[in-house]
């Protein structure tokens, strides 16, 4: 399941996933317009979460974070970052 890290506040080991970044596009924006942004950057589609606003993109190896920046410079994004495993600490 992607769930964004912001919302992960007792994560104890955060590891990032090489190639990947999560894109939440804002809710104004079709699957089609979402789609035609990724492709016109020469990135693709891994998959898709829920209604279709929140995509799963390949990236280039090790330009993650140069992805993430450049992205959020764009009105169509709500949201972005770099895909990411979290362990959670144990809650009691």
């Amino acid at each position: 399941m992607l769930v964004p890290s912001i919302f992960c506040k007792e994560a104890s080991v955060v590891r990032y996933t090489s190639r990947e970044i999560i894109v939440v596009f804002c809710n104004d924006i079709t699957p089609a317009q979402a789609e035609k942004v990724i492709a016109d950057l020469g990135l693709s589609v891994k998959d898709t979460v829920g209604s279709g606003n929140i995509y799963l993109i390949a990236v280039p190896a090790g330009s993650e974070q140069e992805w993430v920046k450049n992205l959020k410079k764009l009105p169509s994004v709500r949201f972005v970052e770099r895909n990411a495993t979290i362990a959670l600490q144990h809650l009691q």
